[in-house]
């Protein structure tokens, strides 16, 4: 989606903010590896609100590659030990250190993003391109989202902001289709729907809405899915560290989000999606939507829009040690209206790496890397167990 005209926008329900620009000659970037990839993005989140002092993102498309950008190395740094620290810390939370890369202003926009989205939960919480506020925005019927674009120049950085009232609608039984004895037996007996009772099966999931297809839905947890009630489910939701052991390969986006679940319990989904048909994850009613969230103006946007403004201060004050101070702009920004296909959800950076040699922090390596923005979204879930296999 292109970033639109700021014309197209109700001027109460838009922003425009900016801050000085962000001195790249003074930035490092390194190319980091991790082998846990399937906790790839939770560790990358949970890093970048431990360490303040760097900024990250995932590579796109690599399952296993990282970007990390930080302050310049000086020399009373590596006296003292701080390069030290750091490394030691990355090893800790299981990454490798690898080249040393070209800073360059694309690469820290995306840097940038998926650092601003991982520091502000869980006041702000990610539905599909939206962050929607507060951490138990789902006990709600409504709520404020706000899209958001950020890009960084060198001579400004540029935070572009829309504000709507969402709705979200989670699933219900009737929305399946089934026939009359199924639905009957489903209620009185406790039954399981199966997929093959199933007419409308296709869904979309929590937080990225991505689409899915229903597998099966039932009263209880399946016995195949690592937990046993749900209360275990939402504090796994709900804690900044996951209480189950990795040996049930949950995403645990809870330690990325924070996220309050409904204290009654529901129906339990479990679904499955078009890239991998043959692993079959279960999900609480909660995060299991038949359509699209419902978007519509938002008469608090400016309470909203201020609220934003002040979480994104205190939690990403200093960039890299730079100050990054926001505050309005009368006048559009020319570099962010020329980013064309600028994402408020960006997570990665696509890289293309034609000559490089090893390297460690610190060192300098030679490498070309050209690199472009992208707003493709990993596959994140809230509460996940690939619990079976399909048959």
């Amino acid at each position: 989606v292109s970033v639109r005209s700021v014309a197209s926008y109700s001027s109460k329900m838009t922003g425009l903010w900016t801050a000085q620009g962000i001195k790249i000659d003074e930035l490092d970037a390194y190319l980091l590896s991790c082998n846990d990839k399937l906790n790839l993005e939770v560790k990358c989140r949970e890093f970048v609100r431990l360490v303040s002092s760097v900024i990250l993102t995932p590579v796109v498309n690599t399952h296993s590659a990282i970007i990390l950008m930080k302050a310049e190395q000086k020399r009373k740094e590596v006296s003292g030990g701080v390069q030290t620290a750091l490394v030691q810390k990355l090893k800790e939370h299981g990454f490798e250190v690898g080249i040393n890369i070209e800073a360059s202003y694309e690469i820290l926009t995306n840097c940038c993003n998926f650092t601003v989205i991982s520091r502000l939960s869980p006041k702000w919480n990610p539905v599909g391109p939206w962050l929607v506020q507060g951490a138990d925005f789902l006990s709600h019927d409504n709520g404020h989202a706000l899209r958001f674009d950020l890009n960084t120049s060198s001579q400004e950085t540029s935070l572009f902001l829309n504000v709507q009232n969402i709705k979200l609608l989670p699933i219900q039984i009737g929305d399946l289709d089934v026939s009359t004895v199924t639905l009957n037996n489903f209620k009185t007996h406790y039954t399981t729907i199966t997929e093959y009772s199933i007419c409308s099966n296709q869904c979309f999931i929590l937080p990225n809405l991505l689409e899915a297809y229903i597998y099966s839905v039932s009263h209880q947890i399946p016995s195949s899915c690592g937990v046993s009630t749900y209360d275990m489910i939402r504090l796994e939701w709900k804690k900044k560290v996951s209480i189950l052991p990795y040996t049930f390969h949950l995403s645990c986006i809870c330690l990325q989000h924070g996220i309050i679940l409904p204290e009654k319990p529901g129906l339990y989904y479990q679904v499955y999606f078009t890239h991998n048909p043959q692993n079959i994850m279960t999900y609480p009613e909660y995060c299991v939507y038949k359509v699209q969230p419902m978007l519509y103006p938002c008469r608090e946007a400016d309470t909203v829009l201020s609220a934003f403004i002040s979480d994104i201060s205190a939690r990403l004050p200093l960039v890299c040690g730079q100050i990054v101070s926001f505050s309005p702009a009368s006048v559009p920004s020319t570099s962010l209206y020329c980013a064309a296909t600028l994402q408020s959800q960006k997570n990665g950076t696509d890289l293309n790496i034609q000559h490089a040699k090893l390297g460690t922090l610190g060192n300098s390596s030679e490498i070309n890397c050209a690199s472009q923005s992208t707003p493709q979204l990993k596959d994140t879930t809230l509460f996940e167990c690939p619990d079976v296999q399909k048959k």
